[in-house]
């Protein structure tokens, strides 16, 4: 035999041990490599992520009628993050704890830029696999929306497993994930159709190459959404695990009831490898209050309002509008709007006094003139702390519906005070049940912001 080749033949030889040593395996012409993270993988990984987002934002001009804002956004997200076991099945079983070091975004719409960064204290966050998207939560308290959705970036990490197909596969082989991995991967609750294909393309060196594309149509808050996404994984043999991401997701949604419209492009570039530094994450501390359900006050939304009020609201609340003098909430339920909640202060009272019932009444009859029908409840409702709560229930017709207002005077000890005011379809009441009762459980008062003006009982 040739020398040269005696040695094209040992370099052949040579790289298919490499393959092999390495946890792929030559099978006459073909490449098989298992592609697969256990649920049951501990180890710590160092996650750095670059997204970029450009598009347009659609929102209601006061005539009704729709307008297009620019949009462009970029963020840094860097963080630490372990496994831990999840409580269910399928995306339920994919649960982690991470430990958030840069979070930084920059956001422009319309010409105003504004800036978003994580509280200190909140940078321990569980993060659980749901079918309408991966859920967030922090140790430290409860986070504001804001903060929530800098941290719900395209193509999270428990996502990008999920489309692993956790076999052996060889190069040129397609497979499609379980029906869950797309709409939880989209953050979309629900789904009318769906199609998502990943293919191993081929091994280069440590780096199994996983190229994907995914297509689904559906609903998010009752708004209609059109979802796309293609992208490449390089998933490492050596160290098993996933080591690159880029993709490019599009998205086309429409006005709904809690959320603007979206055309919207995002690019993600991320990068994953073992940590060195376990950091926080593996704490044994930290783990095990991890691996706990969450707790009602964890799951907790906080809103701060400019005039020194602050709302720990359940998740289904979410912030349509705000000024400097009141802040709206809109909850929506499986896709359909529920009921909207009207925030605004009032003038402080002498300390240990309030507003008179008989005067908040006459404000009520006002606010709502001729709609007004009947008052069938008014209460004082029992309160911790000092604190005095009086409801009204008020019913009447607003263009031929029939509706119901529930308005709330909250006074503390030192004579601060607010209103709130729930407005629903009143066919919706049974499925509304408590949760006005509930949502002024959670106010508390802190310090205003400024010097505000106090506007008089919202209307609807």
């Amino acid at each position: 035999m040739r020398a040269g080749a005696v040695v094209a033949v040992g370099g052949w030889l040579s790289g298919q041990g490499l393959l092999m040593a390495h946890g792929a395996q030559a099978a006459g012409d073909e490449v098989v490599a298992k592609l697969d993270e256990p649920a049951d993988d501990f180890r710590v990984f160092g996650i750095g992520a670059r997204i970029e987002v450009n598009g347009q934002v659609q929102t209601r001009d006061e005539k009704g009628g729709a307008q297009a804002l620019p949009l462009k956004l970029t963020a840094g997200i860097s963080f630490r993050e372990r496994r831990l076991l999840g409580p269910g099945r399928d995306a339920e079983a994919l649960r982690s704890l991470r430990e958030y070091e840069q979070t930084t975004a920059e956001i422009v719409v319309g010409g105003e830029a504004s800036r978003r960064q994580l509280a200190d204290k909140l940078r321990l966050i569980v993060a659980q696999g749901r079918t309408e998207g991966i859920e967030l939560y922090s140790l430290g308290g409860p986070m504001t929306t804001d903060e929530m959705e800098l941290l719900q970036t395209p193509g999270d990490t428990l996502s990008l497993i999920a489309l692993l197909p956790g076999r052996e596969v060889k190069v040129g082989e397609t497979w499609t994930p379980d029906y869950w991995v797309l709409p939880m991967f989209m953050a979309v609750e629900a789904v009318v159709d769906q199609k998502l294909t990943c293919t191993f393309v081929g091994l280069t060196g440590n780096l199994a190459r996983i190229s994907f594309t995914g297509e689904l149509n559906g609903a998010i808050d009752g708004a209609t959404t059109k979802v796309s996404v293609e992208g490449n994984l390089d998933f490492d043999i050596v160290t098993k695990s996933i080591a690159e991401v880029e993709l490019a997701q599009v998205e086309k949604r429409s006005i709904g009831a809690v959320s603007p419209g979206l055309d919207i492009t995002a690019r993600l570039r991320l990068r994953r490898r073992p940590a060195q530094i376990p950091g926080r994450v593996g704490d044994q501390q930290f783990v095990d209050e991890a691996t706990k359900l969450p707790t009602t006050q964890q799951m907790r939304v906080r809103f701060d309002a400019p005039w020194g009020l602050t709302i720990l609201h359940g998740r289904a609340w979410q912030l349509y509008h705000e000024t400097q003098q009141v802040a709206i909430f809109r909850k929506v339920k499986d896709g359909q709007f529920i009921a909207q909640c009207n925030i605004s202060p009032l003038a402080s009272a002498p300390a240990g006094s309030h507003l008179p019932e008989a005067d908040f009444e006459s404000d009520i009859r006002t606010a709502l003139g001729d709609r007004l029908k009947t008052m069938p409840k008014k209460e004082v409702i029992p309160a911790a702390n000092g604190r005095f709560v009086y409801r009204v229930v008020a019913q009447g017709l607003q263009k031929e519906q029939a509706i119901t207002w529930i308005y709330f005077l909250v006074a503390e000890r030192t004579g601060r005070q607010t209103s709130l005011l729930f407005s629903l379809d009143s066919a919706l009441l049974e499925k509304f049940g408590k949760d006005d009762l509930e949502f002024v459980e959670g106010l508390s008062f802190g310090m205003p912001s400024g010097n505000l003006g106090v506007p008089t009982l919202a209307t609807p």
